[in-house]
């Protein structure tokens, strides 16, 4: 009876896994949502106007110690809300004031680690936040992105990791940017209609991030 007892809560627990809570916030416009898949990875996924922009994107931060943020993680929290504020910036580039209003969704984890994801009238950013007292080691990051099909790209092609960062955007089909073609940030790709640029920002002592091809919309 004991081992019918333990075999019968395995597969429970082992079906619980399987499947994902979805969340969604959406832009003060509505026209962009923005739905988050948590289970055992964490995935991410946009609409504009009804119009499949990103199809899905892995998130996730690999630790110095190998322990993966973001990967078989606890749900403790929710919180929804929103941004409204005024940027201005120390030397005014394009402007001297940016209008920084957003919509925010916040999955805090029992692991200390939180994913927050903003979504704008012009675009969708996310962040990995984290409550722990010491010093982080990233090894790397995960964004394994995938596109809807027939989706093409202005895509920044570098020769290696020795770069200025000024490179010629080559427009092609995104199906045909594979593993051996590498590409610094950011690159602008077309899915549905739809212009999508993939950039970062606030960056600090942090590496910029480096894309390849996947193959079948993948980068």
């Amino acid at each position: 009876m004991k081992r019918l007892l333990l075999f019968i809560l395995m597969l429970v627990v082992a079906s619980a896994w399987s499947f994902a809570k979805d969340y969604k916030v959406s832009s003060p416009d509505g026209k962009i949502v923005l739905t988050v898949s948590v289970g055992p990875d964490i995935e991410w996924s946009a609409a504009y106007d009804g119009k499949e922009a990103i199809s899905s994107v892995k998130a996730g931060m690999v630790m110095g110690s190998g322990k993966i943020l973001g990967q078989n993680e606890s749900v403790k929290k929710v919180t929804q809300g929103k941004v409204t504020q005024v940027l201005e910036p120390v030397v005014a580039y394009k402007r001297s004031k940016t209008e920084d209003n957003g919509n925010t969704l916040v999955i805090t984890f029992r692991s200390g680690v939180s994913i927050q994801f903003r979504a704008y009238n012009d675009g969708v950013a996310y962040r990995f936040e984290t409550s722990m007292k010491d010093d982080l080691i990233i090894k790397s990051e995960i964004a394994d992105m995938q596109f809807p099909s027939g989706t093409y790209a202005w895509y920044p092609l570098e020769e290696s990791f020795m770069s200025h960062n000024e490179r010629m955007f080559i427009y092609s089909s995104l199906d045909t940017i594979g593993s051996t073609h590498l590409a610094s940030l950011p690159a602008l790709f077309k899915a549905n209609g739809v212009n999508v640029l993939f950039t970062e920002a606030d960056i600090e002592d942090y590496p910029g991030m480096w894309i390849r091809g996947a193959g079948s919309c993948r980068i």
